[in-house]
């Protein structure tokens, strides 16, 4: 007879550890989004997710009405799967403490956890792997990042840097020797006063941090529609930094159809007769 709960297990493997890893990164994931993420076959995913939940590294939070919504089923680490990560690797303790709340977690919580999930991916195909994408979780032991933590970290890759450092274009060659860049989301209905206040916070810190002209990382702002996106494009007029803003919204970032194309807003723009021209730029 099949017992369905044996005493004994094999110690993960490279695999699920990985896996659980991945989980940490984003904190919410779903199949589908994981599976893009690792570049796996959804099946393999699914089934691979499906034997940590059962062993009770990974909780999957999935009821009747998600169907009905529409709503995928996310999954998260459980206590057992923090405490593994915990003692057999170097993942932030401090950011495994706080996974512990994952329980409490509201369905906006867990959605944004996913959107982020999802611009990561999106990324990743935009830049063909151009960049390491960290998360707010990974940076939480780093002390050079603003806080509030921006959603995500892009580091280019250092195959990456070479190549472009190698340009010699005159009209490029400071754009060329810049490579990182954070990421912030604004959800819409944001007050005015709290999107002038988060940009200012980051010409504060690039003073503060003292770097050279350029070493400052550059800011992408994805705006979660159109209005927002312009009342961020306004508050460019008072920014007075040593580093650039790019600005898009999630449906032009997210549109399949734009994976070719430059989706970004130049801070820098015209206001010829009272209308904002801006240039539309890539990574």
């Amino acid at each position: 007879m099949l017992n369905v709960n044996p005493k004994y297990r094999r110690p993960l493997s490279t695999k699920q550890v990985s896996l659980l890893q991945a989980v940490f990164k984003f904190r919410f994931v779903s199949s589908d989004l994981l599976a893009e993420y690792l570049g796996k076959d959804r099946s393999s995913v699914y089934e691979n997710l499906y034997v940590l939940v059962n062993q009770e590294y990974i909780v999957k939070q999935y009821d009747k009405t998600y169907r009905i919504r529409g709503r995928p089923a996310s999954y998260c680490l459980a206590t057992k799967g923090i405490r593994y990560l915990r003692e057999n690797t170097n993942t932030s303790q401090k950011a495994l403490r706080n996974m512990y709340k994952n329980k409490n977690m509201t369905e906006e919580h867990i959605d944004k956890c996913l959107l982020v999930m999802r611009i990561a991916n999106t990324l990743n195909k935009q830049t063909n792997n151009a960049f390491d994408i960290a998360t707010k979780y990974e940076l939480t032991d780093q002390e050079f990042f603003l806080r509030p933590l921006p959603d995500l970290y892009l580091s280019r890759k250092e195959a990456q840097k070479q190549v472009k450092g190698s340009k010699q274009q005159d009209n490029q060659e400071e754009k060329d020797q810049h490579f990182d860049y954070t990421l912030d989301i604004f959800e819409p209905n944001l007050p005015t006063w709290i999107l002038r206040q988060r940009l200012k916070a980051y010409q504060d810190h690039c003073d503060e941090a003292g770097l050279e002209e350029g070493e400052y990382p550059y800011v992408l702002l994805v705006a979660a529609n159109d209005s927002t996106e312009k009342r961020l494009i306004k508050q460019f007029a008072y920014s007075l930094q040593d580093f650039e803003y790019y600005v898009t919204t999630l449906e032009r970032l997210l549109d399949p159809d734009n994976v070719d194309k430059p989706v970004w807003k130049d801070e820098r723009f015209d206001d010829e007769d009272g209308d904002e021209k801006v240039e539309l730029r890539g990574l």
